[in-house]
């Protein structure tokens, strides 16, 4: 049966004079996940990409280590939301929310790996807000057909300002031994075979 694996395109160049490209982490991002899956023996026949700049250098990351060369296919291209909603006669809201304590939530950050990257983590990050406040935060938004809903409010800022924050996460990751190490880890896990149980006789 044919596998169809979806791969977004690295960091584009937020604040640059041209966003559609590339940043030299995004490159990065591409080259790491391309190398990966073509050690662990992914050879797609068939690769294809947007129109969009950033799309094909993130496809070409795969065709410089054996894929094919991508086929560019403008329906991958991002489409502008507000205009398929207008199309549509239909509005959205969309929420914004940090992590919400619910036991999905409490069982995801309390494993071991999770506990070892919280540590890495800035503390604001990993504030969590009940339930009832998210549920709240999205009544409100749809009562007042508000297109954004933040909760907790001061998400605003970190959402506005992630392309800028981000990056400067990423960096602080990249110098941080403690998660290199965790990062270490999960690749050496993710990569070594797990043996299929013997046929029951």
């Amino acid at each position: 049966m044919p596998t169809v694996l979806l791969v977004r395109h690295g960091q584009a160049s937020f604040g640059a004079a041209d966003y559609d490209l590339l940043s030299d982490l995004g490159r990065r991002q591409a080259e790491i996940v391309a190398v990966a899956l073509a050690e662990r023996g992914y050879r797609p026949s068939r690769l294809v990409a947007g129109t969009l700049r950033r799309q094909r250098e993130t496809a070409a990351a795969f065709a410089a280590v054996g894929a094919p060369e991508p086929e560019i296919e403008p329906r991958w291209d991002e489409f502008d939301l507000d205009q398929v909603l207008t199309h549509h006669g239909a509005s959205a809201t969309v929420a914004y929310f940090g992590w919400v304590d619910t036991t999905m939530v409490k069982d995801a950050l309390s494993q071991p790996d999770a506990e070892r990257l919280n540590k890495t983590t800035p503390k604001f990050l990993l504030k969590r807000i009940q339930p009832e406040e998210a549920a709240a935060a999205f009544v409100r938004g749809i009562e007042e057909r508000a297109p954004r809903v933040f909760a907790p409010k001061w998400w605003r800022y970190y959402s506005a300002f992630r392309g800028l924050i981000n990056p400067l996460l990423d960096k602080r990751m990249e110098r941080d031994a403690n998660a290199q190490a965790l990062l270490r880890d999960l690749d050496a896990r993710a990569t070594t075979p797990v043996e299929s149980p013997a046929p029951e006789r």
